[in-house]
């Protein structure tokens, strides 16, 4: 029993790894003489392999191999000494950014300038998705919203069973108010808002990407001025077929967008334009994505191009502001160090709001109580407004301070 399972133990071991022969040969001869079938595993498994290394060094294949490996240990050594200094070499880009230009035209189709555009607006990736996602936004605001109807158990009366349950060959019901009935309550009548929620950001992308459209597809002017010389419509139309504009049989067919500002507008383009159905005009916060892809040209004054470049490249900020004779608030940690001093996030600082629910934050920096006389240092500063360690602030400075952060505020909401 012993010696059989010494032989199977030997020939499992020899099977799986033949560096072990030697190890069993110095042993096995103390122990139990090794069997012919161990020293059969043994040689064939020491003949084999190396012959097979014999012919491998001697094949082709292995010099090919060889002087690969070479060739590639050489490379590597010829690559290693060009990216020594690599780090110190400036790098040399191989994009540049693209510089864009437009023609500046007066009201007469006339060119007067060329003006330079941000290639981050009018050199936009063109993606019909975030179109899509920005005209349905704007569709669907001005969609009605279905309003809500009442259903079996909100309609007046229909307590009563209108015929027994049996015996009349009629059908079965419990109440006159079911849906089936005429003057019946309504079946799924809840009511349904369909106004979607697309972000800030991605309504932005869609403005850039709708602008970059109409400048690659040459349907974007810039004019220096909206001056017209006068207010009647016929001028008007005079004027435009100046333009690079389809007309029929006298009516103006293309669809025109111009985008100004309050100040650039003339009174005699508005009142010439006020019956023109094509014609129409917007400021730029109020563009948007759905008015640019329906026009089919867009005119910018100077003015308006700069505000909107200015709009749409603005980052997204939060409100800061700080009150004017307000000073961080004393601290009573001495001997710590300044690191410690500081708010993680907002520094010294912790006052300063960081969402628009800044109404809710504005009780502890905003305190309108007087000082006794007997404690003040000036007697005419009822408020010690110019001391360090006091943050009173003023009532009247309190309320400018709040109709500003009102106003902020909701012009921060917009394009």
């Amino acid at each position: 029993m012993c010696c059989n399972f010494i032989f199977f133990l030997q020939t499992m071991i020899l099977r799986q790894s033949g560096s072990l022969l030697h190890f069993w040969q110095a042993v096995t001869p103390y122990c139990v003489p090794m069997s012919r079938t161990v020293k059969y595993y043994a040689g064939k498994q020491k003949s084999n392999s190396q012959g097979r290394y014999k012919k491998k060094r001697n094949s082709p294949i292995y010099a090919a191999r060889v002087r690969r490996r070479k060739a590639n240990a050489r490379k590597d050594v010829e690559l290693s000494k060009k990216l020594e200094n690599a780090f110190e070499t400036p790098v040399k880009l191989m994009y540049e950014e693209p510089t864009l230009q437009s023609w500046v035209f007066n009201m007469y189709y006339q060119r007067l300038d060329i003006v330079p555009l941000n290639s981050k607006i009018w050199n936009s990736e063109i993606r019909k998705d975030i179109i899509h996602r920005c005209v349905q936004f704007t569709l669907k605001k001005f969609m009605l919203d279905r309003l809500p109807q009442k259903n079996r158990g909100e309609m007046p009366g229909g307590g009563r069973k209108p015929w027994p349950q049996k015996g009349t060959g009629r059908a079965r019901h419990g109440s006159v108010r079911s849906p089936l009935f005429k003057k019946g309550g309504k079946a799924h009548g809840q009511g349904k808002c369909f106004t979607i929620d697309v972000p800030k950001q991605v309504r932005k992308m869609g403005v850039k990407i709708a602008l970059t459209a109409k400048y690659q597809e040459n349907n974007l002017s810039i004019i220096d001025t909206t001056e017209l010389h006068s207010h009647k419509e016929e001028y008007l139309r005079e004027v435009l077929k100046n333009w690079p504009l389809y007309h029929h049989e006298g009516e103006l067919r293309t669809k025109v967008l111009v985008i100004h500002t309050a100040e650039e507008l003339d009174p005699n383009l508005a009142i010439a334009a006020f019956n023109m159905p094509n014609f129409d005009f917007l400021e730029p916060h109020a563009v948007n994505t759905y008015d640019i892809v329906n026009k089919d040209r867009v005119i910018i004054t100077r003015q308006a191009l700069q505000d909107l470049e200015r709009r749409l490249l603005k980052p997204r900020t939060y409100i800061h502001f700080d009150l004017p004779d307000k000073v961080p608030m004393p601290l009573h940690y001495e001997g710590f160090p300044e690191n410690l001093r500081q708010h993680p996030i907002r520094g010294r600082d912790e006052q300063v709001p960081r969402s628009p629910y800044w109404k809710y934050k504005l009780a502890h920096i905003m305190k309108s109580e007087r000082i006794p006389g007997e404690s003040r240092k000036h007697r005419n500063n009822l408020y010690d407004t110019e001391e360090v360690e006091n943050i009173r602030v003023p009532e009247e400075l309190q309320k400018l301070k709040l109709t500003r952060l009102q106003r902020d505020w909701f012009k921060s909401r917009k394009l």
